[in-house]
């Protein structure tokens, strides 16, 4: 229990944290492959974009698989972030080696409610035949106007916040976005998931 006070002073308090009683870290896990190299003494080498990409995805596909098998046993979950802010703090709070990044944290409990469904884009805007294309603006307009009143209408932002743009411009503002990416550049340098050049 130590470890989850110590975890919570490091983020904060949210409600996610206050309310499940399990928290996963999942991780980027290059630590790993690199030893069994060393230990078999073969000639493999992970370089840093490889490490990163290769452990992004092995790490997400693990994270939704704990999430639907969760969801099998009638449990509730949601994937933080909070934890980006303080990742070396956390990586050595959890006493992981190089090359182990924390992604993602993921609580887990009983649901407490069972909120609706949020929108999503139109299959036809995110699903592609033989290439890409990106939406017209009036498209964009027109899904981002729709997904606007459903999330009004369910009471999904914030007190003081009042459309998905605002929401957008408190999550990812560029002043805060700049200083974000500053210290994660740094962290994820330090964890070995980022060349020093970079």
């Amino acid at each position: 229990m130590t470890k989850r006070i110590a975890i919570t002073e490091l983020v904060g308090e949210t409600q996610a944290l206050q309310s499940a009683p399990i928290w996963l870290f999942v991780c980027c896990d290059a630590a790993r492959p690199m030893k069994i190299f060393e230990t078999l003494k073969i000639d493999c080498h992970l370089g840093e974009v490889t490490r990163l990409v290769h452990s992004l995805i092995d790490t997400s596909l693990a994270a939704e698989n704990i999430v639907i098998a969760s969801e099998s046993l009638g449990l509730a979950s949601v994937f933080t972030i909070y934890h980006w802010k303080v990742l070396g703090e956390i990586a050595g709070l959890l006493h992981l080696p190089a090359n182990v990044l924390p992604l993602l944290l993921l609580c887990i409990g009983y649901p407490a409610e069972k909120p609706p469904l949020r929108p999503r884009w139109r299959t036809e805007i995110v699903f592609h035949v033989d290439r890409y294309r990106l939406p017209a603006k009036g498209t964009i307009l027109r899904q981002y106007n729709k997904s606007n009143t459903s999330l009004v209408r369910m009471g999904y932002f914030s007190k003081g916040v009042e459309t998905l743009a605002q929401h957008w411009q408190r999550k990812f503002s560029t002043k805060d976005m700049i200083l974000r990416e500053r210290k994660l550049r740094r962290e994820l340098k330090r964890l070995g998931f980022l060349p020093e050049t970079l």
